[in-house]
């Protein structure tokens, strides 16, 4: 061991690197300099997350079990796999509140939001909270304890997306690539995140489902000469309450009256959070969007014609304000599996019920605005260009119940080539090379339960005060 502390740092750090994590961790009780030296090492890359990897098995209808993309809002019945996770994030984060300083060592994160799982709710859960609540539903309590009541609540209920997690978040001032998967199509984000939360962050991936206002306020606290990549991952929108701006806390949501009886926008695929960032980044270098598309004129699962023209028109505006600085550009489109089962994981092709022969709504719209997007602008440093599930035809042939993508016309793949160079490597494929979902199935009544369901925060500072607030006077 004297040999080892004779060694300059950089050879401490590139041997701990050789280490796997339990290594580490044992190494770090050996004495206090090695847990100086081994504690960054730890840190650095924080993995909780389930939203990557192999497909997992779910509980579908009728209680059959489904293979389903681990990235699916709605999956259920997932409970070992979101449970075990749960108990992972809580003890991290239990960990930063009482130690913040080891958030200065995260530089890059991987999250997934799950909600509390049902055996924690009914155990730990009420050990805690089931008490003070009665006490508190008695009176008996002071100011300073009902507030305590409430903190629980909001320990317990990270996964809501509340302020006990952006605080715990914005700890991370060096955090550099920063993955989040929002896995809960039943329940809003319950408070905005901070202004600056990642500022510091030089790549962002997002996925699942979420509010507009999330999406917007985590790539507007960015800055905006610090992003190189930008990773969007089938994103997925609530609803939004008509003559309600979307930036009102879900208290204020809640207080509304007389409340909404219809919605400005259904559930859907992700619309207007791309618009505010058109020429924002300038050094952006990787750009990946992955959406959903429309396979056919009234198709169950996607909005309106008009929201998905301007959807699309969205995109193409915002590829063509990066063009001059990207290096890689991947766009794909795919159809929604979600009403059709995922049971073939390896077949991304089609529907198991065949579409008319035409050309799909989506393939018209990525020719009206995000080929002009590649044709009309230039790329003076791209080096990768990847355009999947973009066909020019759509039949099944024989009646069959597969369906056949035509590739690009030879016209346009030309143009393309054209507009990027013979230096750039160009793949396009006429078929999706994964799965895609959505989530349309929200009205006006489940949105205000759904409100009920996460009024948990004040406007302030994220404690519930409706009860807190009576006591107080």
């Amino acid at each position: 061991m004297t040999l080892f502390n004779r060694l300059p740092p950089e050879l401490h750090l590139r041997v701990l690197g050789e280490c796997t994590r339990g290594d580490m961790f044992s190494i770090c009780l050996l004495s206090r300099r090695f847990h100086y030296v081994c504690t960054p090492l730890l840190y650095h890359t924080i993995d909780l997350s389930a939203h990557d990897g192999d497909y997992i098995d779910c509980m579908g209808g009728r209680g059959k079990k489904i293979r389903v993309p681990p990235d699916w809002v709605d999956r259920f019945e997932c409970q070992d796999l979101d449970g075990a996770l749960y108990k992972r994030q809580l003890r991290f984060l239990r960990t930063l509140h009482a130690k913040p300083a080891l958030a200065n060592h995260v530089m890059e994160l991987h999250w997934t939001t799950v909600r509390i799982p049902y055996e924690v709710e009914e155990t730990e859960l009420a050990l805690h909270v089931q008490p003070c609540a009665v006490e508190f539903m008695k009176g008996r309590w002071e100011w300073s304890e009902t507030r305590l009541y409430f903190q629980l609540r909001r320990e317990f209920h990270f996964g809501d997306c509340n302020s006990y997690l952006w605080d715990k978040l914005a700890l991370m001032v060096h955090l550099k690539v920063i993955d989040i998967a929002l896995m809960d199509a039943e329940e809003r984000d319950a408070a905005p995140p901070p202004p600056s939360l990642l500022s510091s962050a030089q790549s962002i991936r997002l996925t699942g489902m979420a509010s507009r206002h999330l999406i917007k306020s985590l790539l507007g606290s960015v800055e905006p000469a610090g992003l190189r990549h930008l990773y969007l991952n089938n994103l997925t929108e609530f609803a939004e309450l008509c003559v309600i701006r979307e930036d009102t806390t879900l208290r204020e949501k809640r207080k509304t009256r007389p409340f909404p009886s219809t919605t400005s926008s259904q559930a859907g695929p992700m619309l207007t959070h791309l618009s505010p960032f058109i020429d924002r980044w300038p050094n952006l270098e990787t750009l990946v969007i992955d959406i959903v598309g429309q396979p056919a004129p009234n198709s169950w699962g996607i909005p309106s014609e008009g929201t998905e023209e301007k959807r699309y028109g969205e995109i193409g505006a915002f590829i063509g304000s990066v063009a001059s600085h990207l290096r890689v550009l991947h766009f794909q489109q795919g159809l929604n599996f979600s009403n059709h089962g995922f049971h073939r994981p390896g077949r991304c092709g089609g529907p198991t019920s065949p579409y008319p022969d035409a050309v799909r709504p989506m393939d018209s719209r990525f020719r009206r605005q995000i080929l002009p997007a590649n044709t009309r602008n230039t790329w003076p440093r791209l080096q990768r260009l990847e355009l999947f599930g973009v066909a020019s035809y759509t039949y099944s042939p024989n009646g069959e119940s597969r369906v056949v993508n035509v590739p690009l016309s030879d016209a346009d793949q030309d143009s393309i080539r054209r507009a990027v160079g013979d230096q750039v490597w160009l793949n396009i494929r006429a078929d999706a090379t994964r799965h895609f979902w959505v989530t349309i199935d929200y009205d006006v009544t489940e949105i205000w339960e759904l409100l009920e369901e996460n009024d948990t925060e004040s406007d302030e500072d994220g404690v519930d005060t409706r009860g807190a607030e009576d006591s107080d006077e």
